[in-house]
């Protein structure tokens, strides 16, 4: 899994500048949006990270009958883990409908 991500962001990362490349000297949509594209990307990855390790430490409580808080290190942990995994959704979902929304309106104003 950790090999996955690596090779992921290494792509992202590539495709983000290829674009930013090619497109110098023209002023392309693409090239305009690329910081918004890669908090997105970044959003969902962090996001996939956070959802893998509360579910390991749910299958470690599971097999092992302990308790959550004992793992976060009291009811304050847990809250912040589960309060973590709020904002990292809210964020993740903030910025794909920002995203969506700029591509949408950035289509429309094409077909005039």
């Amino acid at each position: 899994m950790p090999i996955f991500l690596f090779i992921a962001i290494l792509v992202i990362f590539a495709v983000c500048i290829a674009f930013i490349l090619v497109g110098k000297g023209k002023q392309t949509w693409l090239k305009k949006r690329v910081a918004d594209i890669v908090v997105f990307v970044l959003c969902l990855i962090s996001l996939i990270i956070s959802v893998s390790s509360f579910s390991n430490i749910a299958r470690y409580v599971s097999e092992y009958n302990a308790s959550p808080t004992q793992i976060y290190g009291g009811e304050f942990g847990l809250y912040m883990a589960w309060l973590e995994l709020i904002v990292l959704f809210m964020l993740f979902l903030i910025t794909g409908l920002r995203l969506f929304w700029i591509l949408r309106k950035n289509v429309t104003e094409k077909g005039r």
